[in-house]
């Protein structure tokens, strides 16, 4: 499942620290892997040297990432989050603090193009959905089957959804400690210099690789 349409947040965050990132001499490499290792594993060490940002606000961005991806997931897995509790809400993105740990890339070292630089990065593609797919499908036949067959006549809408995101997600917790790539994905992005001599790279590249990290 494409993830564009509930990137925006995500993107906007992303390109507010990319832009501030200035040096005499730019490492366009060591400033893809920094802004991977922040975003994906809550990892700022890198980054704060790079980049004129507080250690405070660079682990907001990786929270504020999990909040996104907890989104994309509702969504992908027809949670109604009419019936969406704050513990099922912080469990979600609990799940996803744990899947990010699991993030794998590599960046090459970057290559001299035009008035820029080309870096290509290398993802592994957590496997966890594809893991878990045959056994989230037969939760759902049976789930609906037991509907059809008046199982849950006696409880309320609330109830029925809050059983149903409790089995979807007592699935994929129990895939974490399992969790494996699939066959690895190159990506390439540009990395620019703007008018005011601060480097960054594009919302289409940035979205370009993030839609690699975890395999929906």
């Amino acid at each position: 499942m494409k993830k564009s349409k509930f990137l925006l947040p995500l993107l906007a965050l992303g390109l507010m620290f990319v832009f501030t990132g200035c040096m005499s001499r730019f490492d366009a490499s060591k400033y893809v892997d920094a802004l991977m290792h922040n975003i994906y594993l809550d990892d700022s060490t890198a980054y704060l040297e790079m980049v004129d940002t507080t250690a405070t606000e660079a682990h907001q961005a990786y929270l504020d990432g999990l909040a996104t991806e907890s989104e994309v997931f509702f969504n992908y897995i027809s949670f109604d989050t009419n019936y969406l509790s704050d513990e099922t809400r912080q469990r979600v993105i609990d799940f996803y603090d744990a899947v990010y740990s699991h993030s794998k890339f590599e960046v090459e070292d970057a290559s001299k193009s035009g008035d820029g630089y080309t870096v290509v990065v290398r993802i592994y593609p957590i496997d966890i959905f594809e893991k878990s797919a045959d056994e989230l499908d037969a939760y759902v036949d049976v789930f609906v089957e037991k509907i059809t067959n008046g199982d849950y006549d006696n409880m309320s809408e609330q109830e029925m959804e809050e059983s149903y995101q409790n089995g979807v997600l007592a699935i994929l917790e129990a895939k974490i400690d399992s969790i494996d790539y699939l066959d690895p994905v190159e990506q390439t992005v540009q990395i620019k210099e703007d008018t005011d001599g601060l480097w960054g790279m594009s919302q289409e590249d940035f979205q370009n690789l993030d839609k690699y990290v975890i395999q929906y």
